[in-house]
């Protein structure tokens, strides 16, 4: 079995950086990994989400 690695170490590994390039793996980091950003994959990992946010500019950019 191999243990899980969380979004932001996934998006932070070289393999990662090679597939996405690194302004896409910023991106994706930025939105959905953490202080540096709209955090996206906690706030509806977790129910933390108004209706707003679902038509936010960030949520919107993602989609």
């Amino acid at each position: 079995m191999r243990p899980e690695s969380a979004l932001n170490a996934l998006m932070t590994r070289e393999s990662a950086i090679e597939i996405f390039g690194s302004n896409l793996a910023y991106e994706i980091r930025a939105l959905f990994c953490g202080p540096i950003g709209p955090n996206l994959r906690d706030q509806y990992a977790h129910g933390l989400n108004s209706d707003a946010v679902s038509v936010s500019p960030e949520t919107v950019y993602c989609w």
